[in-house]
């Protein structure tokens, strides 16, 4: 006799509710909450738990903290896999990602899915297709790959994408100094230059802004003194009155200067390799995602060690709605407004609205109102 699990690994109908599969979620809960607890990733009790909470696991793999997922039992990664912060992996069905893969902040792969039928839907039964990711996947944040999607080899995906249909390999889909030889990498980074991400002392200042956040985010209250002097050891410069929602990540903490009156709402994550200057009265909404990391888009280089960045400015009086995405070197007006769900991928002038993926010109604000 077919079991529920069976039906649901093949990709057929089955139900969810059923006690076996019940349990394994439950199982897998308890694991990523272990997990989850964790200061660093890159520890041997985390590794620990990763791999025996995944179906196959390969070398040098690093999975940031928060990450969810169903089984977990379905899921299987290669060697040299990067999975950064909120990463949700619903696996119904099999996922299968390659060697030398990345994921940005709060990439979703569903395998899951449920019937169209509303009469069908309501009586408990779901169903699912598996995803496949191939070697050298580079994937920005805030995307959805959707069920039964293969990614090629070496593709690389824009931030804020969609993935409804196979990707084919090598594609692009989206929506100096010479008396500084001995300067350090992270004078290169900021400064926007290929720099090497794995050097010991960057390595050290992201540990060390690891702690700082998890201290931070292990708190109740965003407004209390505790958290206000975590925040004003953490971050480069804060103005008066700033108020950061738990949770809230990023890469270093010192190349963020946010002007008086910022209010940064739950999941936002601040990618700041380069400078990301926020200036007074500006608003973000939940999990907006701010990147000033990038990568090289071949592969070979890609997985040289090599990265680079290009600082962020958002001005005054900005508000930037829920899930939008602003990619390297944004420059963001004084008194932009930012729609929900965005991508902001050119600079956006003073004092207008901006929507879409890519954000594009809606309209302009009177500054008066």
């Amino acid at each position: 006799m077919d079991t529920e699990k069976a039906k649901m690994i093949r990709g057929d109908l089955y139900i969810a509710a059923d006690p076996t599969l019940a349990e394994d979620r439950r199982a897998a809960r308890e694991l990523t909450r272990k997990f989850n607890d964790i200061t660093q990733a890159e520890s041997p009790e985390a590794q620990a738990v990763m791999k025996q909470l995944f179906g196959g696991m390969g070398k040098d793999c690093l999975i940031e903290m928060p990450f969810r997922c169903d089984y977990g039992y379905n899921i299987r990664v290669g060697d040299n896999f990067l999975m950064n912060f909120n990463c949700v992996l619903l696996d119904g069905c099999e996922i299968t990602i390659g060697d030398r893969v990345m994921m940005g902040p709060n990439v979703q792969l569903y395998t899951a899915s449920h019937p169209l039928d509303p009469e069908v839907r309501s009586s408990g039964l779901e169903l699912g297709k598996p995803i496949t990711i191939e070697d050298d996947v580079w994937i920005g944040g805030n995307t959805v790959v959707v069920p039964g999607v293969r990614i090629g080899r070496g593709v690389v995906i824009g931030a804020g994408s969609v993935v409804t249909k196979d990707v084919p390999p090598m594609c692009v889909y989206a929506v100096k100094n010479p008396l500084a030889t001995m300067e350090t990498e992270r004078t290169k980074m900021l400064r926007g230059e290929l720099y090497l991400s794995a050097d010991p002392d960057l390595v050290a200042e992201r540990q060390a802004t690891r702690e700082l956040v998890k201290k931070y985010n292990d708190l109740a209250v965003a407004e209390s003194p505790k958290a206000q002097a975590i925040m004003a050891e953490l971050l480069g410069a804060q103005g008066r009155d700033c108020m950061i929602e738990m949770p809230f990540r990023c890469d270093y903490g010192s190349n963020i200067r946010m002007g008086d009156n910022v209010y940064m709402n739950f999941n936002c994550v601040l990618l700041d390799v380069c400078e990301i200057t926020i200036g007074s009265r500006v608003l973000l909404a939940p999990n907006v995602q701010i990147y000033t990391a990038t990568h090289p888009l071949g592969p070979k280089a890609r997985f040289s060690g090599y990265e680079l960045g290009k600082p962020i400015t958002i001005e005054d009086d900005v508000w930037i709605g829920g899930s939008a995405v602003v990619m390297p070197g944004i420059h963001i007006g004084r008194g932009a407004v930012i729609g929900a769900g965005s991508v902001v991928t050119k600079d956006v002038p003073p004092f207008c609205v901006y929507a879409g993926n890519p954000a594009k010109f809606i309209k302009k604000i009177d500054p008066e109102e």
